[in-house]
C-alpha cells in the first residue's frame, strides 16, 4: 500500500472509533434518561396521592380552607 492509502484507512479506523465512543456515550444518557423518568414517574405519583388526601372546605365567601382544625370545627357548628 502506498501511504494515501494507509492514511485512508487511518482515517476510516479513526471515524469508525468515534462512531462507537458516540454510541456508548448515547446508550448511557439514555440509561440515565431512563432511570431519571421513573424517578420523576414516581415522584408525581407520590406528589397525587398526598394531594388526593387533602380536606377541602369551602365557605361562602369563595375562601378555600386546609387543615385548619378549629376553623373547620367551628364550620361544621354554624352548619356550613
Amino acid at each position: 500500500m502506498n501511504s494515501s492509502d494507509e492514511k485512508a484507512v487511518q482515517a476510516v479506523r479513526a471515524k469508525t472509533q468515534l462512531r462507537d465512543q458516540l454510541k456508548q456515550q448515547l446508550a448511557e444518557q439514555a440509561g440515565q434518561l431512563k432511570k431519571m423518568q421513573e424517578e420523576a414517574a414516581s415522584l408525581l405519583q407520590a406528589t397525587r396521592s398526598m394531594t388526593s388526601k387533602l380536606r377541602v372546605i369551602k365557605v361562602p365567601e369563595g375562601a378555600v380552607l386546609r387543615g385548619c382544625k378549629k376553623t373547620r370545627r367551628k364550620l361544621r357548628e354554624h352548619g356550613f
